[in-house]
């Protein structure tokens, strides 16, 4: 009860089979407990026959794949006299596939409403002096309930209205005349020299390689399929211009998955998404506008036709890529302290300064003529593309982290960038400054939609 003052992100002091919250003297608290699940060294020496020689083997075979692995280890035993039998422990670990993983990252990967409510009771396990906590009974549905519709207002709320007064910053920073136009583009360069590839070193080397991360990979480019044949069909239906075609095909694939993508995964999936929604972006939406976009852009738009050479070097050059490729080089390479409190510093400004730089650059101009293809595109943008992508992954059963901040990426708004380079081309203007614009806004009403899908 004590430790509920503080904002601790989980506890871990007790033992029990599953992530709960504990229920004390009629009371839910409200920090979940991760229970360590399985014996300690001092409650199985001299146990069952468990000697130093085979205490390896009997913690694997108490290893559930389908639950729950968790095991508390003391800095004077694994740390200190039997260092060498926790080496061999980890080694043989990683030889049989199993995988660290850290608890909070476990916990972020939950949903509220899956931590079940239990009681604590106290308990004598063998081996051990004294009484332990132990997770006992599970609380009612009625007390589940009451508990989960009175929660207060949660972090990941809490972000999204600082990312919306973050934008509205913006909007009223355009309007004090001490301020170039060219605020915008300089705040944006920051981004991407600065605060993006420190957001990048500094999450990237966190990712844990499994099937997972191939969600964040391969989503992007089946969304881009999956849309730009929509697009295709309905303009054919529609008997639209090569403009407006070209804008739609444009801005509707490639969404805004990084300038807004990033502070959005951050405030509905708290740092743990983050990693995941850098891979979405770098190897998904910012390639595909360097090849995809490039070749709509020269089949559609106004300008010379790039060359291939050129792509390639805008690819190879862009700083968030380079950061991309080093976090994933130097994986395990263990950065001293003081570089890592730089990185950290310098990821932090992300979130407020991109926000503000969009809604510095935030415009809405609408025309009648125009309202039509904007319904189509920003429907399958924001609508019919996340839930495609979702209803894909609830028929093939995934529900990962990772899968989960996908569909997310899938449902955000037309790519600022892409839009400059359409507006750059001659691709009907108008509809691609409202793209953008409508967009973003719309967003903020369709995505805490799309997380309570998720």
């Amino acid at each position: 009860l004590e430790k509920e003052q503080f904002t601790f992100l989980y506890n871990s002091d007790c033992r029990g089979e599953s992530i709960f919250y504990p229920q004390v003297s009629g009371k839910i608290l409200q920090t979940p407990q991760v229970p360590t699940t399985l014996p300690t060294y001092d409650e199985l020496i001299g146990q069952q026959g468990v000697t130093e020689e085979n205490y390896n083997e009997h913690l694997f075979s108490s290893l559930q794949p389908d639950r729950l692995n968790i095991l508390t280890i003391h800095a004077e035993v694994e740390g200190i006299v039997h260092k060498a039998m926790f080496a061999d422990f980890i080694n043989i670990a990683r030889e049989r596939g199993c995988s660290f993983v850290p608890l909070g990252k476990i916990v972020r990967g939950l949903k509220k409403e899956d931590i079940a409510i239990a009681s604590i009771q106290e308990r004598i396990i063998p081996g051990r002096e004294g009484w332990i906590s132990v997770q006992h009974s599970t609380a009612p549905n009625a007390a589940r309930e009451e508990f989960y519709s009175s929660y207060p207002l949660t972090d990941a709320m809490e972000n999204f209205i600082l990312t919306i007064v973050f934008l509205l910053i913006g909007m009223g920073l355009r309007r004090l005349p001490r301020f170039p136009k060219e605020t915008a583009q300089v705040l944006n360069l920051f981004v991407i020299h600065v605060s993006l590839p420190a957001l990048i070193l500094l999450k990237v080397p966190q990712l844990t390689f499994s099937q997972d991360i191939l969600a964040p990979v391969i989503m992007p480019w089946a969304m881009l399929a999956v849309s730009a044949a929509i697009i295709l069909l309905v303009a054919k239906l529609r008997n639209w211009g090569r403009e407006i075609i070209g804008a739609l095909l444009l801005l509707v694939p490639l969404g805004n998955t990084s300038f807004l993508g990033i502070p959005m995964v951050r405030a509905f999936f708290d740092e743990a998404g983050i990693p995941y929604a850098v891979l979405y972006d770098q190897l998904g939406s910012f390639l595909a506008l360097a090849t995809y976009g490039t070749v709509i852009l020269a089949l559609y738009g106004s300008g010379e036709r790039p060359r291939l050479a050129l792509i390639v070097k805008k690819v190879i050059t862009f700083p968030p890529f380079l950061a991309l490729v080093l976090a994933l080089a130097g994986r395990e390479v263990e950065l001293p302290a003081p570089v890592n409190t730089l990185f950290d510093s310098l990821a932090a400004t992300l979130v407020p300064v991109v926000m503000i730089a969009v809604g510095y650059q935030l415009t809405l101009r609408l025309r009648p003529e125009v309202l039509p293809p904007l319904l189509v595109g920003l429907s399958v943008k924001l609508i019919v593309a996340p839930l495609m992508a979702l209803l894909f992954c609830h028929l093939l059963g995934f529900n990962s982290l990772a899968v989960r901040v996908a569909i997310f990426e899938a449902g955000m708004p037309p790519m600022v960038s892409a839009g400059a380079l359409a507006i750059m081309a001659g691709l009907s203007p108008e509809l691609t400054a409202a793209m953008v614009g409508v967009g973003i806004l719309l967003s903020f009403l369709t995505l805490p939609l799309l997380m309570q899908l998720l």
